[in-house]
C-alpha cells in the first residue's frame, strides 16, 4: 500500500472472518480512513462476524436499509430462500431477498405456492398433460 494512501474501502466485511478486526484496526491507527460494509446479521437473524466486533470499534457508523421484497417497507433482514445449513452460500439472484422485520422468517421460509403455480402451467393453458418424451420408443 502507498503511504500516500488516505482511505481504504472494504465491501462483503461479513464474508472476510476475524483477522479484519485487527486489520481495520491498524489502519485507522496508522491515521488512515477505513470504510467497511457488510451484512450485520446472518440468515438467522444473529448477529455475523466480524461485524459486531467492527462496529464496537467504529468512530461513526451508517445504517443503510433495503426495502422489503414482501411489502415494500424497510427491510434489515437477508432472507435464505434455498435450503442449506451452511452459514454462508454464495450465489445469484434467486438465493436471497431483503424483509423487513415483520416478513422475515429466521431460517428456510415456508414458500407458499401461489394458485397457478400448483396447478402447474399445463393446467393453465387448458392443456392436458402429454406422455413423457421417450428417445428410445
Amino acid at each position: 500500500m502507498s503511504p500516500r494512501t488516505q482511505v481504504i474501502g472494504i465491501d462483503e466485511a461479513n464474508f472476510l472472518g476475524a483477522g479484519l478486526v485487527e486489520l481495520t484496526a491498524q489502519l485507522a491507527d496508522a491515521g488512515r480512513q477505513v470504510i467497511v460494509a457488510g451484512l450485520d446479521t446472518d440468515f438467522m437473524g444473529r448477529p455475523f462476524p466480524p461485524l459486531p466486533d467492527l462496529l464496537c470499534l467504529a468512530e461513526s457508523i451508517t445504517k443503510t436499509l433495503a426495502i422489503c421484497m414482501r411489502c415494500g417497507n424497510p427491510a434489515k433482514h437477508t432472507q435464505r430462500l434455498v435450503e442449506s445449513d451452511d452459514l454462508i452460500v454464495v450465489g445469484a439472484a434467486g438465493m436471497y431477498e431483503a424483509r423487513c422485520r415483520r416478513c422475515f422468517e429466521p431460517g428456510i421460509p415456508k414458500q407458499d405456492l401461489l394458485d397457478f403455480a400448483k396447478k402447474g402451467t399445463d393446467d393453465i393453458y387448458g392443456l392436458r398433460s402429454a406422455a413423457p418424451f421417450n428417445p428410445g420408443a
